[in-house]
């Protein structure tokens, strides 16, 4: 679309011999949409490098799966908070679980990746384990968004699901993201080195 646009545009500029109204719109417009289309491109093929290096593990810190009946009582348990969890969970576990995969800068649940920054336009502020059982570990994210009258700031919840026998990675887990807050370990992927010097 955006290139067809540029085209007549300038076909018809060249036909005309000088630049008019119609054409400039429809260059520059086609030549914006070219340029969202390209960026919205690039973000999603770093989006799907960072899920498929977690999946390959190559980027994983601490994992687990969340065997079917486990998951079962995570979705009656969440549905009982008052705070809705970004994470939605499926309406059926398939047979096999569902994997959860953690990165020092993000988690995956099955395939819905949520990064996990500390600054930026979403970021997360709190970490937790709550006294559910099974505990989810619970982040507290605010995501900073732009309106007509500026800008505002939305805060969130989201809860993972831990499995029945790992208590010990999920504290691991913790530990790191509560190591974040206090800024001791980096939690930006651009930053290569992610732990402050001493």
């Amino acid at each position: 679309m955006s290139a067809a646009s540029i085209g007549t545009g300038a076909q018809e500029m060249t036909a005309l011999g000088h630049e008019t109204i119609s054409t400039a719109a429809r260059i520059g417009i086609g030549l914006f949409l070219l340029i969202m289309s390209l960026a919205m491109a690039v973000v999603f093929f770093l989006g799907h490098r960072v899920i498929q290096a977690l999946q390959a593990g190559r980027t994983t810190f601490e994992a687990w799966r969340i065997a079917p009946a486990d998951y079962d009582r995570f979705r009656t348990i969440d549905a009982a908070f008052a705070e809705e969890n970004d994470y939605r969970a499926l309406a059926v576990a398939p047979g096999e679980g569902v994997p959860v995969a953690f990165s020092r800068d993000g988690v995956l649940i099955g395939d819905h990746y949520f990064g996990l920054a500390r600054t930026g336009l979403q970021c997360f502020y709190g970490v937790a384990m709550t006294r559910s059982s099974p505990p989810m570990l619970e982040f507290r994210i605010v995501t900073t968004a732009a309106n007509r009258f500026g800008f505002r700031r939305f805060q969130s919840v989201l809860r993972v699901p831990t499995a029945a026998d790992g208590f010990g990675q999920a504290q691991t887990v913790l530990a790191h993201y509560q190591a974040a807050l206090r800024g001791e370990v980096i939690v930006r992927p651009i930053w290569k080195r992610r732990r402050r010097p001493e």
